[in-house]
C-alpha cells in the first residue's frame, strides 16, 4: 500500500483529488493539509510514502515545504502540482528534491502513474513540461560552459583549499549572501566578507560569479545546485 499525503489550500480540489486517488487499490490517503506548514507537520506525524504538494500555498509554498520535508530522516517522495508553467519555479522545485512536477489540468492517469513511478526511484514530469526542462538544462549547461571558458585564465589549478574555503565556495555558488554564510558559521558578516576577499585573492577571482564557476569546474558543486548571482 502506498501511503499518500495531499496538500492544497483549495479544499474542494484537495478533497476531489483525495477521493479519486483513494479509489486506487494500492493507494491510501493518510492525511490532508491546507497549507505548506501543515503539510510539513503532518508529514512528520504520519510518515507518508508520497507527498503531493500544491506549489502556491499559505505559510510555506510548495518549494519551501519540499525543502523542509527533504531535511527529515528518510523523507518521502514529493510530487508538485501547479497551474503555472513557470520555468524557474519548476527548476527550483526539482532542485529542492521534488521527484514529480505536474500541471493541475493534467490527466489524472498521469498522476497515478507518477505516484507509482516515484516509488521506484524515478523522476517523472508532466509530458507538457518534460521537453522544457530538458531544453532549460541544456541551455544552462551551454551558458556554464561558455562562462567556464571565460574564467579559465583566472584559475590557478595548483591552489590547495582547506575545508573552510571549500565550504565558502559552495555557499557562494549556491547563492548564499554574506549574512546567510555568517549565520551558518556563527561568525560576523564582516569576518565572512574578509574571508571571501582573501579567498578570491588567493584564487585570482574577481567576483562571486567567477567563484561559483570555479566551484563548478573543480567539482565542488553540481550544475543543478549552482545559483549564479546577479552582479
Amino acid at each position: 500500500m502506498i501511503r499518500l499525503l495531499i496538500a492544497d489550500d483549495h479544499t474542494v480540489l484537495r478533497q476531489a483529488l483525495a477521493q479519486v486517488l483513494n479509489a486506487e487499490p494500492d493507494f491510501e490517503i493518510v492525511a490532508e493539509a491546507a497549507d505548506g506548514q501543515q503539510a510539513v507537520d503532518l508529514t512528520h506525524q504520519h510518515q507518508p510514502d508520497v507527498v503531493i504538494l500544491d506549489i502556491n500555498m499559505p505559510y510555506l509554498n510548495g518549494v519551501e515545504a519540499t525543502k523542509a520535508i527533504m531535511q527529515m530522516p528518510n523523507p518521502p517522495h514529493i510530487i508538485i502540482l501547479t497551474m503555472s508553467e513557470d520555468d524557474e519555479q519548476m527548476l527550483e522545485a526539482i532542485r529542492a528534491g521534488a521527484k514529480g512536477y505536474f500541471l493541475k489540468n493534467s490527466d489524472i492517469s498521469q498522476l497515478v502513474t507518477a505516484i507509482r513511478a516515484v516509488m521506484g526511484g524515478d523522476v517523472i514530469l508532466d509530458t507538457k513540461l518534460a521537453h522544457k526542462v530538458i531544453s532549460l538544462f541544456r541551455g544552462r549547461q551551454r551558458q556554464a560552459a561558455l562562462a567556464r571558458e571565460e574564467v579559465k585564465e583566472h584559475v590557478d589549478d595548483d591552489v590547495m583549499l582547506d575545508e573552510r574555503e571549500v565550504l565558502l565556495l559552495r555557499a557562494v555558488a549556491q547563492g548564499w549572501s554574506n549574512q546567510e554564510i555568517a549565520d551558518y558559521l556563527g561568525r560576523s558578516e564582516k569576518t565572512v566578507k574578509n574571508q571571501l576577499s582573501n579567498l578570491f585573492r588567493k584564487l585570482n577571482l574577481n567576483n562571486r560569479t567567477q567563484a561559483a564557476l570555479y566551484a563548478l569546474k573543480k567539482g565542488l558543486i553540481t550544475l543543478e545546485e549552482v545559483d549564479l548571482p546577479n552582479e
